[in-house]
């Protein structure tokens, strides 16, 4: 886990830790952890001391679906987590609450997600390897009804490397994404209102 500094720039790495695949992850505010979900294990989850970035336990999901994404939404106080074709809603000692369906655009893979209290932000990602034209790579930023996950609205970003995770801090959202070379990240920075 590598923890920047959006102020400073100032960079700090934990060791190195088996997370799965690590696909996405979220802050808690209330209770100060990192919440990483495995999605090598859809239903693991990794919960991560920010301070110190080491791994304080691992929860199982009870459930039975499994999720590659997770965001923390401080205004209901519970964690969303997507997994294919469902929304799963969980307590903040993730219990299963609900589901609700939703859908991906077509060909695109679903990455980080976040959530305001109103809507769900979804990266989407598409990417093939044309004979032509090389590597064509597009990446979307979906907005989903939070409560009932209907599809509201799509924008290109217009990033042509993978878009793994989203932020939002200080007026702006925050991409962080694979470099082309599979070697390290880079981060954009998306201007967009956000609730």
């Amino acid at each position: 886990i590598v923890k920047s500094n959006l102020s400073t720039g100032a960079k700090s790495y934990s060791k190195k830790m088996e997370l799965g695949h690590a696909n996405d992850a979220t802050y808690n505010v209330d209770e100060n952890v990192i919440v990483v979900a495995n999605c090598t294990n859809g239903l693991l989850l990794h919960i991560i001391d920010p301070d110190t970035l080491e791994l304080k336990e691992s929860v199982t999901l009870n459930d039975g679906a499994g999720v590659w994404a997770i965001t923390y939404d401080t205004y209901s106080k519970q964690y969303i987590g997507v997994g294919h074709d469902y929304i799963y809603y969980y307590n903040n000692s993730f219990e299963y609450i609900k589901k609700v369906s939703y859908s991906l655009t077509e060909e695109y893979a679903g990455q980080g997600i976040l959530s305001d209290g109103v809507y769900l932000y979804m990266l989407e990602y598409y990417h093939i390897v044309d004979s032509v034209e090389g590597h064509i790579i597009k990446n979307n930023l979906c907005v989903y009804d939070l409560l009932t996950g209907e599809f509201l609205a799509k924008t290109d970003l217009g990033i042509a490397v993978e878009a793994e995770n989203i932020s939002y801090w200080n007026g702006n959202f925050y991409i962080s994404c694979n470099n082309i070379g599979w070697s390290g990240m880079e981060c954009y920075v998306v201007e967009m209102s956000c609730r």
